[in-house]
C-alpha cells in the first residue's frame, strides 16, 4: 500500500526477437506483460499519493503472421499486455481522483490478440492502462502497429476480458492514437434483384 507521497516507475523496455514473441498467462493473477507497472501496482493508494508509470516500449518480431502473440489464461487477472500499467492499477478501495499517470509509446510488430475464457480480467492488450476498465489512472501515449496486415484480435468469454488495442482505463481520462490498423475493406454490395 502506498501511504503517501511520489511513486514512479519508469523505463524504456525493447524486444527484437529474430522469431517470435508469445505472451501467456496461465492461473490467477499469473499476468504476462511488457511493460512498467504490473498486476495491482499501487493498489490501495492513499488520497494523497500520486505518481507516474512510463516508458516507450518497442516489441517487433518481423517473423510473418502472428509474430507477436498474446493470449490471457485460466484464472482470474490473468491477463497479458504490451504497455504501462496493468490489471487494478493504483486502484483504491477510496473514491480517489486519478493521481496517477500511465504514459509511454508503445510500437508492435504483427500479432494476435486473444482475451480470456475462464475468469474475469483475463484481457490481451497492446497499449497503456488496463483494458478491464478497474484501474484508477489517466491514461496517454500512442500506439503503433507495424503489422503488413497481420492482425487478429478475439475478445475473451469471461468477464472484463476483451482483446484491445490501446489505451484504457477504468477511472481517469484517456487520450493517444492508434495508427497502422489494417484497413478492412468494405464487403461487397448484395447482387441486384432478380439476378
Amino acid at each position: 500500500m502506498l501511504a503517501g507521497g511520489t511513486a514512479t516507475n519508469s523505463g524504456d523496455i525493447t524486444v527484437n526477437a529474430s522469431q517470435s514473441v508469445t505472451l501467456l498467462s496461465n492461473g490467477q493473477d499469473a499476468y504476462a506483460q511488457i511493460g512498467n507497472g504490473g498486476d495491482q501496482v499501487n493498489l490501495g493508494a492513499s488520497a494523497s499519493a500520486h505518481g507516474v508509470i512510463s516508458g516507450t516500449i518497442n516489441v517487433s518480431a518481423p517473423n510473418g503472421s502472428g509474430a507477436v502473440t498474446l493470449t490471457a489464461g485460466s484464472g482470474q487477472n490473468a491477463y497479458t499486455q504490451i504497455g504501462n500499467g496493468g490489471y487494478a492499477d493504483n486502484k483504491s478501495a477510496q473514491a480517489l481522483a486519478a493521481n496517477f499517470s500511465d504514459t509511454g509509446s508503445v510500437t508492435v510488430s504483427d500479432l494476435s490478440l486473444n482475451g480470456g475464457d475462464v475468469g474475469s480480467n483475463g484481457y490481451a492488450q497492446i497499449g497503456n492502462g488496463d483494458a478491464s476498465a478497474t484501474s484508477i489512472s489517466n491514461v496517454s501515449g500512442d500506439v503503433t502497429l507495424i503489422a503488413n496486415g497481420q492482425v487478429t484480435t478475439v475478445d475473451g468469454t469471461a468477464p472484463n476480458s476483451p482483446a484491445t488495442i490501446g489505451n484504457a482505463t477504468g477511472s481517469g481520462t484517456v487520450s493517444g492514437t492508434v495508427t497502422g490498423l489494417p484497413v478492412v475493406p468494405p464487403p461487397p454490395p448484395p447482387p441486384p434483384v432478380g439476378s
